[in-house]
C-alpha cells in the first residue's frame, strides 16, 4: 500500500518488488493517476490495473488515457472489491 502518489510510484518502480493487481485510486495526494498508470503499464504493458473513483467511468476516461484498465467506482462492497482483484490475478497474462 502507499499513502501517496510518490510513495506509489517508488513501489511500482522498485524491481524488487511485484504486484498481481494494481488498485489505484485516481483521486489521491500528491498523484497524477494518469504517471501512476503509465509508470505500472511501463514497467509491464500485461499488468492487471483496477482504477477506482468516486466518480463516474465516463468522467475517469475521460482524465486517463484509453488503455487496459479496469474501473470499479466507490463506494463499493468490500466482497465485491475481492470477486474482481481475485478475478483480474487469475486472469492469464496477455502476450
Amino acid at each position: 500500500t502507499a499513502e501517496g502518489g510518490q510513495e506509489a510510484l517508488a513501489l511500482i518502480r522498485d524491481p524488487n518488488q511485484s504486484f498481481a493487481v494494481h488498485l489505484v485510486d485516481v483521486i489521491m495526494p500528491g498523484s497524477d493517476s494518469q504517471e501512476i498508470l503509465n509508470a505500472i503499464l511501463d514497467r509491464d504493458p500485461a499488468a492487471q490495473v483496477l482504477m477506482s473513483c468516486g466518480f463516474s467511468r465516463d468522467y475517469v476516461r475521460s482524465i486517463l488515457a484509453p488503455g487496459p484498465w479496469k474501473f470499479i467506482q466507490k463506494p463499493f462492497d468490500p466482497k465485491a472489491l475481492l470477486a474482481t482483484v481475485n478475478r483480474l490475478a487469475a486472469q492469464p497474462l496477455s502476450s
